[in-house]
């Protein structure tokens, strides 16, 4: 198997975890939960394990298709913008009260 069909098969998994969460997961959780507010609770933890997931692989991706120039920069743009959202998923935890299960009313932004 070639470097390329396995970079495709690591993005491939990636899209697919990110999209059965986002598009099922997190309506089932509030359904049976019965609040926006401790899905996101749920959400902000699954969503470290998805950011963790994701810097490697677009990392991987970027380094085997380096010599498309499309693909090269689209890759380096979704490294910059995982990056980006480590930043701003730090400052939003701050914005969380794990004690209450709540939002705290002052926001960081």
């Amino acid at each position: 198997m070639t470097s390329r069909k396995i970079a495709l098969i690591v993005l491939s998994i990636w899209w697919g975890a990110f999209t059965f969460y986002a598009g099922i997961v997190i309506h089932v959780g509030m359904k049976v939960l019965g609040s926006h507010t401790e899905m996101g609770f749920i959400t902000q933890e699954v969503t470290n394990y998805i950011n963790y997931y994701s810097l490697p692989t677009f990392v991987f991706v970027t380094y085997i298709f380096r010599q498309e120039k499309c693909f090269f920069r689209l890759g380096i743009l979704l490294i910059f913008l995982q990056i980006s959202l480590f930043i701003l998923h730090k400052k939003l935890f701050q914005t969380l009260d794990f004690q209450a299960i709540a939002v705290k009313q002052k926001s960081v932004l």
